[in-house]
């Protein structure tokens, strides 16, 4: 017990740190994928201004599958000065214990809220990768709506 208490500060506190070099989004997505791919819920890091964000994500039913993903966000911008946003980004994905792996290439929309603090998001995610239980190739778009905060 002392020592997740112990870690769980040295976390906070490292997460603290990097929050005051800059920006850092904690985030939650459901992604519906259309073919390949379980459907899963994804818990997503990113301290700005690294272009880098990681998620956590996890499928939960008849057969459980955990999954992380790292994308590099190759662009972003505002839509005519309005709150609306977009991104594109390039990435990759492993999942378990069924292993894929491959890459991805979110598409995404956003709507910011509160200044920026709080932003809504759609996103299109095609992917293609290699499902290594039975070996077979895999692809497909990922349909994912959620949210982040920016402290």
């Amino acid at each position: 017990m002392r020592k997740t208490v112990v870690l769980t500060l040295a976390l906070l506190l490292a997460c603290a740190a990097g929050a005051s070099a800059g920006d850092m989004n904690i985030g939650a997505e459901y992604l519906f994928y259309t073919t390949g791919l379980t459907h899963n819920a994804l818990l997503s890091l990113r301290l700005w201004p690294a272009s880098f964000q990681l998620g956590v994500g996890a499928t939960f039913g008849t057969a459980a599958s955990f999954s992380i993903t790292g994308d590099w966000w190759l662009r972003t911008g505002s839509i005519s000065g309005s709150p609306l946003g977009y991104y594109l980004a390039l990435g990759g994905f492993v999942t378990l214990p069924d292993v894929t792996f491959g890459a991805r290439l979110p598409l995404g929309l956003q709507l910011w809220l509160l200044g920026d603090l709080l932003e809504l998001f759609i996103e299109a995610v095609p992917y293609a990768g290699l499902d290594v239980t039975p070996t077979a190739g895999i692809y497909g778009v990922g349909l994912g709506a959620g949210f982040r905060f920016w402290l």
